[in-house]
């Protein structure tokens, strides 16, 4: 038998007595070696390897701080990294300390320096202090302290272990503080199991042949990582005999049970409590703060949103500081308080956030609803509904940040059903509508507004102000989704109830009126929506005044139907005239400006000067650069006809090119699915079939078609134009002509984007298939160098696919001019009938 180590009988400790520092000499005390105090919790079952296993073995750090939320598995890391440190015989000295509580962490070393060095009994301070020098010494035991769970980083103020190379401490935490980094620390953030461990978990610990695995994919996906989750939902589904994962997913859902009753009856793994207790303190803690209510406040609002991430812009809105200062029972609440509060829940890791999005776990989230009563949620939801619809921008510029708002909207409606149309449709999800429509998902939007309309109609009556706003919504989008007919149908039927109920005059009256006539021009119905559109603008005149942005908005729409009837110098003319007056009243930088200078390029190309066009879009797109960014739609649109310009203007390579590059963006930025990348595949086949022939084209419209089919229908404009080009460049093939050849002229059609309700009407400057007749395809036949005979211009509505007539023998240009009604319908004005 090997003898046991000795480190010394007696501890040395100094003292102030009468003014003169002594040392005291503690009594020897035999101790025997390797020597453990406090118990280490035993391994979970079915335990999985983590990264964070290998870190704790690799690092040489004297101190190493394991932080996270509750429940993400670091106690037992560290319970795993000292069961093996002393299974191998690497230790002379364990201690393990619940650091939880107050004074713990002083107690456990006092009761430590009684134990090993012989302190008196009674003197915490001296006893801490003697074991703090053994632990200090070269010659002294190979030791490790693992201060599990610290509350609070100021238990640790003048007492924390020596850095000794004899010695490692590990701190699990919650805590996030800047106390804990630094002086030779390592802190290391201890996340959440990926898919692939979470399911390898439930198949261990279930039994993989088991018939309570099914729905383990479903039930991983809820419980999002969270190994205290996982452990607790395993062993409830162990105790309760025909329980499966998807049970277990379906009881989740259930929101009349409480979080803690799917709690096993006996917390498994080691864990303290039920679910929801992972957190309770932390929530307590962080709502003791002054002033007291707002942490919890804050926590109410966040648990409603989307938990992978939430503007934190948000919390700072006027609808948010209103809500938080009554839940901290203050008359007022200065933004920097709300900011101070996000930075502690984000040190108590109750939330994660890097200043730009929030983020909390769902099933805290869960644990923070469980405490609102009925009430306190629907008002936590009417304020995070008004403070979503306050930060969402106008026109949405960032495709990225709309799908934040987008995927926050719907989880707040999905958590908060009864706020939905308690006071009315809450302004949000109009936004959301039309968000969906305007960022490309148009069948979406079209099912959002059907939906709407009619629990708005079930809710408040048929001559609601919502009720009609959301029939307006379905309208609009119907129309985007390429049904011309019902487009024009909803319209007209909304603009009947509108004059009765709100009276002719009524902006709305108006706006939809400017939407009907939209529709019944792209229909093909050209010279009544001409006409009728005159009228408009002599009532919007009148009734708003002759600078109104509505006016404006009339105005380009005029000039839209100039040209499309063939007077393209005249379309050119009138938005130059609305060009200046736009600078004027709203200023370069506007984007309504900026589109009246994309409509001016596209009429003066038009009528005979691509390469002015070109110029004038390659100036247009450095500004929208500038104002919009790089990523926003109308950008891209820019670049993309930019490079139908220049193709236009004789360089078909530089058109191939553009196209690419936009291309390559569109599909980073929209995704596959979007219209415009279905736009730009368009006409990048069309201008790659001018350098390499028909064969290509065939192959590339083929496959194009068929996506179309897919994404969008076969009643959608798109297809029908893309059949119509694979028809073409087919028969091309077959005849074997050389490319640039198709006999007989040149055809073009003139399109320009016109703004409507409030904003430029969505696919503007659409060919109007309705009016092609002798080759003529709303405009004017123009020769095209090459002797190329192509019907330029956007991939619009003009009806029906089969409108496209075998006569229109050119493929069909997709020049996407404005094909997006930036302004949208935003919120509901105030009713005045209310």
């Amino acid at each position: 038998m090997s003898p046991q180590p000795q480190f010394g009988s007696q501890f040395y400790d100094s003292v102030v007595q009468d003014g003169r520092i002594g040392l005291v000499v503690g009594a020897a005390r035999p101790v025997r070696w390797p020597h453990r105090i406090g118990t280490v919790p035993p391994l979970a079952a079915s335990r999985q390897e983590r990264e964070a296993d290998g870190l704790l073995h690799e690092s040489t750090a004297s101190c190493l701080v394991l932080a996270g939320m509750g429940g993400v598995g670091k106690t037992q890391l560290a319970a795993a990294y000292a069961t093996s440190r002393w299974d191998a015989s690497e230790l002379d000295l364990l201690m393990w300390v619940n650091a939880s509580g107050s004074g713990a962490v002083t107690a456990a070393f006092a009761q430590a320096g009684v134990e090993l060095c012989g302190a008196e009994p009674g003197h915490d301070g001296r006893a801490a202090a003697a074991f703090l020098n053994l632990l200090t010494r070269t010659d002294g035991p190979r030791w490790l302290i693992v201060l599990d769970d610290l509350a609070d980083p100021v238990e640790l103020y003048d007492i924390w272990p020596p850095h000794n190379p004899r010695g490692r401490t590990i701190i699990t935490t919650r805590r996030r503080d800047a106390a804990l980094d630094g002086m030779g620390r390592i802190r290391i953030d201890i996340g959440l199991f990926s898919a692939a461990e979470s399911l390898a978990y439930l198949h261990q610990r279930l039994g993989p042949r088991s018939k309570r695995i099914a729905g383990a994919e479903a039930l991983s996906e809820r419980l999002a990582g969270l190994p205290l989750a996982l452990a607790q939902a395993s062993a409830f589904i162990l105790d309760q005999p025909g329980l499966t994962c998807g049970d277990y997913v379906d009881l989740l859902e259930d929101r009349t049970i409480a979080l803690a009753e799917l709690s096993p009856e006996t917390a498994p793994d080691g864990y303290r409590g039920p679910l929801g207790a992972a957190w309770s303190l932390s929530i307590e803690q962080a709502d003791r703060q002054r002033p007291q209510g707002l942490a919890l406040g804050l926590l109410r609002l966040v648990a409603l949103l989307d938990p992978a991430g939430v503007p934190a812009d948000l919390f700072g809105t006027e609808a948010a500081l209103r809500h938080l200062a009554a839940a901290a029972g203050a008359s007022a609440l200065p933004a920097f308080q709300v900011r101070a509060a996000l930075g502690r829940l984000h040190r108590l890791s109750l939330i994660d956030t890097d200043g730009s999005l929030v983020r909390m776990h769902a099933l805290v989230q869960r644990a923070v609803a469980d405490t609102a009563t009925a009430e306190q949620e629907r008002e936590s939801a009417r304020a995070a509904a008004d403070a979503l619809a306050a930060v969402w921008p106008d026109p949405e510029s960032d495709p990225s940040f709309s799908a934040v708002l987008r995927s926050n909207a719907m989880r707040l409606f999905a958590k908060a059903a009864s706020l939905r149309f308690a006071d009315g449709v809450p302004p949000v999800l109009f936004r959301l509508g039309d968000s969906f429509g305007t960022q490309g998902q148009v069948h979406t939007a079209t099912r959002f507004y059907v939906l709407l309309a009619e629990q708005a109609r079930a809710a408040f009556g048929p001559d609601h102000f919502d009720t009609l706003q959301a029939r307006h919504g379905c309208a609009r989008w119907r129309g985007e989704a390429g049904d011309v007919l019902g487009a024009i149908e909803g319209f007209t039927a909304v603009l009947a109830d509108r004059v009765r109920v709100l009276g002719p005059d009524d902006p709305k009256t108006l706006s939809t009126r400017q939407r009907l006539l939209y529709w019944k021009g792209e229909k093909g119905d050209l010279e009544a929506a001409a006409a009728e559109t005159e009228t408009l603008l002599a009532d919007r005149r009148r009734v708003l005044g002759p600078e109104h942005f509505d006016v404006l908005v009339t105005r380009s729409l005029r000039a839209r139907w100039q040209g499309r009837s063939g007077d393209a110098h005249g379309a050119a003319e009138a938005n130059e005239a609305l060009l200046a007056d736009c600078l004027r009243l709203l200023g370069a930088d506007h984007p309504f400006t900026l589109a009246v200078r994309h409509n001016l390029a596209h009429w003066r190309g038009d009528a005979g000067d691509p390469e002015g066009a070109a110029s004038a879009t390659a100036a247009l797109l450095a500004d929208r650069e500038r104002v919009l960014g790089a990523d926003h739609p109308d950008t891209l649109r820019s670049r993309q006809n930019l490079a139908g310009w220049l193709g236009e203007s004789g360089d078909a390579a530089a058109a191939v090119e553009g196209l690419k590059g936009v291309l390559d963006d569109q599909l980073r930025i929209l995704g596959p699915e979007h219209p415009d990348v279905i736009a730009v595949r368009n006409d990048l086949a069309r201008w790659t079939a001018r350098i390499g022939g028909a064969a290509a084209a065939v192959e590339a419209f083929s496959a194009l078609r068929d996506d179309c089919r897919q994404l969008l229908g076969d009643a959608h404009r798109y297809t029908g134009i893309i059949e119509h080009n694979l028809a073409h460049w087919t028969a091309r093939l077959q005849s074997e002509l050389p490319p640039g050849v198709i006999g007989g002229g040149a055809q073009r059609a003139t399109n320009v984007g016109a703004w409507g309700d409030g904003g430029f009407g969505s696919n503007g400057g659409q060919l109007n298939f309705g009016l092609l007749s002798g080759g003529a395809a709303g405009g004017r036949f123009r020769i095209a160098e090459g002797g190329d005979r192509s019907l330029g211009g956007m991939m619009g509505v003009g009806g029906p696919r089969d409108a496209v007539p075998p006569e229109a023998e050119g493929d069909i240009g997709t020049w996407l001019t404005e094909d997006e009604d930036v302004w949208g319908l935003g919120g509901p004005d105030e009713d005045p009938h209310k």
